[in-house]
Formats: structure tokens, sequence, C-alpha cells
């Protein structure tokens, strides 16, 4: 009977594993359909390489609404986009900040973006932006006198 249960046990938790990969693969790679109404970004460094817990803020129309995210593992983050209640042209200020100094992958220099969105029925979501971070300097790491 004791090994049965195991059995049992050890089968729930490989299922439980595999449905969880298998969920961690489908969050790392939106498709089409799951960006709709949403906006999505890759942080990664000049070599491509994912860069995990990096700070994105994301301001919309100059303040009206911020909000904070973090890139994943994959060096992805997603967001919902955000709609004022009246009709207007929405603008998105992107600010991406290396919070964890050396930890995961190394320190990088900010980068900021700007981008606009207008209402058009007909548009289609996008695919993910790509932000690559360059490498801080010495310099930039020591504090000014």
């Amino acid at each position: 009977m004791p090994r049965s249960w195991i059995t049992a046990v050890l089968t729930a938790v490989t299922m439980l594993a595999a449905s969880c990969m298998k969920m961690d693969m489908i969050n790392s790679d939106p498709s089409f359909d799951e960006l709709e109404g949403r906006i999505a970004g890759y942080v990664t460094d000049t070599d491509d390489n994912p860069i995990e817990h990096i700070k994105v803020t994301l301001d919309w129309n100059g303040g009206a609404y911020q909000e904070i995210k973090y890139s994943d593992s994959n060096g992805l983050f997603v967001t919902d986009i955000w709609i004022p209640e009246t009709p207007e042209v929405v603008t998105l200020a992107i600010t991406i900040e290396d919070i964890d100094g050396e930890e995961n992958g190394g320190l990088f220099e900010p980068l900021s973006d700007a981008i606009t969105l207008f209402e058009n029925e007909s548009q289609t979501p996008s695919e993910p932006m790509v932000f690559r971070l360059n490498r801080a300097t010495a310099s930039e790491c020591s504090p000014q006198s």
C-alpha cells in the first residue's frame, strides 16, 4: 500500500511540474491573441541575452496613470493598455532601469523611450518590443564629487 501511495504522489507532482513548465513557456512568448489590448516588451543586453528583474516604469499621458512592471527570467514584461475616459491620443513614456546592480547579468544603463497609440479599430496587436540595454561604465557607477 505505501508503494502505490508514493507512486500516486510522484505522478501528481510530475503532472503539476509539467503543467507549470507549459504555463511558463506560454507566458514567456505571448501570441498575437494574448497581446490584444496589451503591450509587451523584452529587455535584453546588446548580445540579446534576456535580463531579469529590470524595472519598467510606464507613464501614460504625462502622468495621468503610472504603472511599474519587472522583467521576468525571459526578459519579458506585459501590461494592459491604459485607456482614458475620453477618446484621445495616448502617449506612453517607458523608462527601463537596472535596480539590482551587478545581480542578474551585470549593471546596465537606463533607457527611455516614448510611443504614441492612436485609436484605430483595424489595428492588430503588435509583436513585443525589444529594449537592448548597454552595460554601464565604471564612471557611471561611481558617485560624482
